[in-house]
């Protein structure tokens, strides 16, 4: 009989670097600094981090990636940085430039219709 793998409870520190991309040294700093993450020890003595904190890791290190420091973040729940993350997402979208316009151009362009090429041009 097969048994499905469980999922996995706690990550290793270096497990954590690894799907992180935060150093080993910036999780002490963080726990001593800032409480959190707070990782429990395996019979070892080494720091396993529960799946729960690795996810809000996951979360800090993409509103970190987009300007945001960790002192700023670091205590707050899960949720409220998923929500964050979001806003940022659409803030950034919003932001961009509506491509539509420009794809419509290079159809004209490509199809080589000088005459609806300029009436586009002049009307945008």
């Amino acid at each position: 009989m097969v048994v499905p793998q469980l999922a996995r409870l706690a990550a290793t520190i270096s497990t954590v670097e690894r799907e992180t991309g935060l150093s080993k040294d910036t999780l002490r700093v963080w726990e001593r600094r800032y409480g959190f993450p707070k990782p429990s020890r395996d019979h070892n003595g080494e720091r396993v981090y529960p799946d729960d904190q690795v996810e809000k890791l996951h979360v800090i290190r993409q509103l970190m990636n987009r300007g945001v420091r960790p002192g700023k973040i670091v205590a707050a729940s899960l949720a409220e940085l998923s929500g964050r993350v979001n806003d940022l997402s659409k803030a950034e979208h919003a932001d961009a430039p509506d491509v539509s316009p420009m794809q419509d151009l290079l159809v004209l362009l490509k199809a080589h219709n000088v005459t609806a090429l300029r009436q586009q041009l002049a009307q945008d």
